[in-house]
């Protein structure tokens, strides 16, 4: 996966049929994807607080819990219709299939989904396939000061503007970058908080990079390797974030010069 091969040419490396270097691959990532669940264990709320940076505390009074976003691979278009306009990305504008990806505050990969079609909107990707459920499980170990379960914070980009109210629902809040109104101009403060939650955000979009900085995942994927997908992605994604050098950094959150 890392050299971008295909199972023939993986086979001719290896001395061995295409059918077993598919079979082989299979059997490893599945092997793989087992010793990484247990591995990293999901996190209790008390562990993600206690080892992340100042820097969330600092601009929200409290620690945050996790970033969340969406990341897209390239699928081979369908010759079905109903196939094709379900998997299509407006905003890729192609055929695509979408993960949502959950990452801790202390750096550590905290969640992602299954495989969803590419036309699913940021509020389905959330309700619907996993995320939500997820957070209403979360093991809320720690107390606020007047002893009640402390709340977490769960950052997000503008897209995931409209899910708030579910989030809201099962004590979650959403923090997102202020998002622009029709003829109402951003106040000094949306600014500067927008600027802010961007700055913490970004980390995120750091987790998405180590998986598309391999040419494997950003090459098109044929409808015949979806079932694979989603655990090539978990995998991938698991191994490059939570074994290599953390991504979130001790960082000064009132600098401008962090915003990418």
């Amino acid at each position: 996966m890392k050299q971008d091969v295909d199972f023939a040419c993986a086979a001719y490396f290896f001395g061995v049929s295409p059918a077993s270097a598919s079979r082989y691959m299979i059997t490893i990532s599945a092997i793989l994807d087992e010793f990484l669940t247990r591995k990293f264990p999901r996190m209790k709320a008390s562990e993600i607080y206690a080892t992340q940076p100042p820097s969330f505390k600092d601009v929200f009074g409290m620690p945050v819990h996790s970033i969340i976003d969406g990341t897209e691979i390239p699928m081979e278009s369908s010759s079905n219709e109903y196939t094709r306009a379900s998997t299509y990305s407006q905003y890729k504008g192609q055929t695509t299939v979408k993960f949502n990806v959950g990452l801790a505050a202390n750096g550590l990969l905290d969640y992602i989904s299954e495989g969803i079609s590419g036309s699913t909107s940021d509020k389905k990707m959330c309700t619907n396939h996993g995320h939500l459920e997820w957070m209403k499980t979360m093991e809320n170990d720690v107390e606020a000061s007047d002893r009640k379960p402390h709340n977490p914070i769960v950052l997000a980009n503008k897209g995931f503007c409209n899910v708030e109210p579910e989030y809201n629902a099962v004590g979650v809040f959403l923090a997102r970058p202020a998002r622009k109104i029709p003829n109402k101009p951003f106040t000094d403060c949306d600014i500067v908080q927008s600027r802010l939650t961007s700055n913490l955000r970004v980390h995120v979009e750091r987790a998405n990079w180590c998986l598309k900085s391999m040419s494997y995942f950003r090459n098109q994927k044929k409808i015949t390797h979806i079932d694979m997908l989603s655990r090539e992605v978990r995998n991938m994604m698991r191994l490059r974030v939570n074994y290599g050098t953390s991504l979130v950094h001790a960082i000064d959150p009132f600098s401008s010069t962090n915003v990418t």
